[in-house]
């Protein structure tokens, strides 16, 4: 089965890439060798999320998503939109004609997304600054007091990071602590112990 991923800048909260990936690891997406001079260039300068889209789905499925996104977004390139794609998307789907099930389930994640993308852009026009609450509400993680709370014992849980070779390096007494330590995103350390990514830029985490 196939996903749709993109990537989020987080000093603007803007998506600047759209693309697809096959695994339950979601590999493709926090992968960092291989992408363009154009993808560097911006991951040089703030540090970014990793937001899956869909899953689950099959590859023409992920493919025809993936070209409806970029199409949505825009790209750089082409002076149309902020990603850094450089092409239209959807390799692999030629002759692929979707059924009016699939076309309906896929203009419905279509129209979530362009009306968190407008409200986002209109804020940010205004100058607004987006509070953390509203940005997660626009992503479509707006939690309950008891995920919150789940959410909250996970990451005071304390971890260890160990080196490629499993050498220890350092003990954290939590995950925010160990993110703040680092100043990354706590879920990509979340994300690394749950198996999402094989190894970080820190090396691998583990719950102690």
């Amino acid at each position: 089965m196939a996903y749709v991923y993109k990537h989020i800048r987080l000093d603007t909260n803007e998506v600047f890439y759209i693309g697809i990936g096959s695994g339950i690891t979601y590999k493709r997406a926090y992968k960092v060798n291989g992408r363009t001079q154009f993808w560097q260039n911006i991951t040089k300068k703030t540090n970014y999320q990793v937001c899956i889209v869909k899953d689950g789905i099959t590859w023409e499925e992920a493919c025809f998503l993936e070209k409806e996104l970029i199409k949505l977004y825009g790209r750089r390139n082409l002076e149309t939109g902020s990603l850094v794609n450089l092409t239209d998307g959807g390799e692999g789907m030629v002759g692929y004609k979707m059924t009016e099930e699939q076309k309906a389930f896929h203009r419905q994640t279509l129209s979530k997304h362009r009306s968190k993308t407008n409200e986002i852009n209109r804020n940010l026009k205004l100058g607004k600054k987006l509070s953390k609450e509203t940005i997660d509400k626009l992503q479509g993680r707006k939690l309950s007091d008891k995920s919150k709370q789940v959410i909250s014992e996970k990451v005071s849980k304390p971890v260890i990071l160990y080196t490629k070779d499993n050498q220890l390096v350092m003990e954290f007494s939590s995950i925010v602590k160990a993110a703040k330590y680092f100043k990354i995103q706590p879920t990509t350390i979340t994300n690394n112990i749950k198996g999402r990514s094989k190894i970080t830029k820190q090396g691998i985490w583990k719950l102690k």
